[in-house]
This record gives structure tokens, sequence and C-alpha cells, in this order.
């Protein structure tokens, strides 16, 4: 059974051959503990300070390395998983060609173990490059038996 899970709650992609499961996480975060990813995939609206009266945003450039604002407007969806799903075919044929081993199961733990990389290879590419390159470099495929 071939088996493929992308879980909204907390960016995760999987997919489950026999028994087999690979995933792809991305687990930056900001230093409050705030996940990344959703935000910059499908945007957001405005943000206001809470418990402050200014918004403190790190700015490579900046005075002091910070910059001040009372309010920051909405952030247009990046759609990082549709750009990346687009070369999601390519990457299952070429890791199918490379893919070996000596039982069946083996052979599905290879090729997925390729799947896996590939495609958080695609996704780091295809992320927009912030201030701390955070968001790019958070892509972790585990393959589990």
């Amino acid at each position: 059974m071939l088996e493929i899970i992308i879980h909204d709650s907390e960016f995760l992609a999987s997919l489950n051959v026999e028994g087999l499961e690979t995933a792809i996480f991305n687990d930056a975060r900001s230093p409050t503990g705030f996940p990344y990813f959703y935000p910059v995939d499908l945007g957001r609206g405005p943000v206001r300070p809470i418990n402050a009266k200014a918004l403190k945003i790190p700015m490579a450039g900046a005075p002091g390395g910070l910059i001040f604002r009372k309010y920051a407007g909405p952030a247009a969806p990046r759609n990082i998983r549709q750009q990346a799903l687009g070369q999601l075919e390519g990457s299952a044929i070429n890791a199918a060609i490379v893919a070996r081993g000596e039982t069946m199961r083996e052979w599905c733990a290879v090729f997925l173990n390729g799947m896996a990389r590939f495609y958080s290879q695609v996704l780091a590419d295809v992320t927009p490059r912030g201030p701390s390159g955070k968001l790019g470099s958070s892509y972790r495929p585990t393959t589990t038996a």
C-alpha cells in the first residue's frame, strides 16, 4: 500500500510503503517557539504588539541590527509546498532508477530515503530566504521501518 499524508497542524509530509515510512519535518521556530513554516507558506494577516509598545524586528544593516514598528502589514502566501510538489514526480522517477536492494523491502527503504532527501532539498530551494535563513535550512528527512 502506498499512502502520502500531509499534516497541516505542523509541517509534516509523510509517505508510507508497506510499513516503511518517510517524513520531512521543518522545525524552524521563533525564539518564543512560534513555527515559521505556515505563516510563510500560507501568508499571514497584520501583526500588532500585544505585550509591548512596538514590534522588535531583527534586520541586517539596521543600526543595532533591529528595527521597531508599531504595526506590520499582512504578508502574501509564498506557496512553498505547491511549488515543490510540481517537482515530486521527477524525483520519484529518479529515486526509482537509482534505488537498489536485495529484497523488495530494502529497495523500498532506499527509494523512500532518496525521495525524502530530494524533496527536502527541493523544499529548501523554493523556500524564500529571510534574514536568518533558518526556515530554508530546517528541513529534516527521516525514514523509519
